[in-house]
């Protein structure tokens, strides 16, 4: 697969680069020239194999590997995760089942994994760190259980908005799903970009959220935000683009207090414990579903065990 940069569509980068080099040389970062589309047939198939065949064809794709499954749970485990159905159409994925307790273990232990002996204690960066976040949703989606070709919901903490990134493309390449909710924190700067078409750059370019606005808008519209970034400016986007936004996106903004009372809550009445970007997550989702009266099955990563 061949590489661009959110910042120059012309000039194509290596699999290697994208893999090992957190920005590309022209500041901006990697993403893939060109995307593969699963067909229904295709994702049929996958869900057929397990997991670990699901994120292995995800990361060689990407990256031009020769992995197998069995190459994925020598590093990572048989099971990586562990599906829980807690009934009002809610799915979690527990991704802490490991030695060290959280989703790093995975990410870092598949970054290994994919660079092989080039591999000197770099932590993934950039599109490495999405593509194997984009791998871990296809091989929950192999282990779901869901009706093949069924729409989900995911729902996840907007955080450094690797995550969002990771669900926009993961969507983009055929996986059925929905809406992605998002779950912000008291600052609401996403909430603002959603919903007013305004975001705060606080003079600080993310480029987790370079990614996305290339994906959505192009090129012009990267440079745009990293220009009012550059500046310590508002990124503005038109209300076709807001409603672009919208189509792809819910936010909800959830105080600090409130998720203490979702992780008491869930307990109480599933016996289950959130960590607290689960729990972030899921009361995103409770004010999603209140809005709009909507009641799809929807996907929670918990990524860190809880005691």
């Amino acid at each position: 697969m061949l590489y661009i940069s959110t910042r120059n569509t012309v000039d194509t980068y290596t699999a290697y680069r994208a893999l090992h080099e957190g920005i590309a040389p022209d500041g901006g970062s990697y993403i893939p020239f060109h995307l593969h589309v699963f067909s229904g047939a295709e994702l049929l198939k996958m869900r057929e194999n397990s997991c670990s065949d699901a994120i292995a064809e995800i990361l060689n794709l990407f990256f031009g590997l020769r992995l197998t499954g069995f190459d994925v749970e020598s590093a990572i485990g048989r099971t990586p995760f562990q599906i829980e159905s807690l009934g009002q159409r809610l799915t979690v994925a527990e991704a802490w089942r490991n030695p060290n307790g959280n989703i790093h273990y995975l990410i870092n232990n598949l970054y290994r994994l994919a660079c092989g002996e080039t591999y000197h204690g770099q932590q993934p960066a950039g599109w490495a760190l999405v593509a194997i976040q984009i791998a871990l949703l296809f091989g929950i989606y192999a282990s779901m259980d869901v009706t093949a070709g069924e729409r989900f919901d995911v729902a996840v903490p907007v955080g450094d908005f690797s995550d969002v990134v990771a669900v926009l493309y993961a969507k983009s390449m055929g996986l059925p799903i929905g809406l992605t909710i998002c779950a912000c924190n008291e600052d609401g700067a996403i909430w603002d970009f959603i919903y007013r078409g305004q975001l705060s750059t606080n003079g600080t370019n993310t480029s987790f959220v370079e990614i996305f606005i290339q994906k959505l808008f192009g090129a012009d519209a990267a440079k745009c935000y990293v220009n009012a970034s550059s500046k310590g400016q508002f990124f503005y986007i038109n209300e076709l683009q807001q409603q672009t936004v919208t189509d792809y996106l819910y936010a909800s903004v959830v105080s600090t207090g409130r998720i203490d009372s979702v992780i008491s809550g869930m307990y109480q009445s599933n016996k289950y414990y959130f960590d607290r970007n689960a729990a972030l997550s899921f009361a995103a989702l409770q004010d999603y579903r209140a809005h709009n009266g909507r009641n799809r099955e929807t996907l929670i990563l918990a990524k860190k065990r809880t005691s």
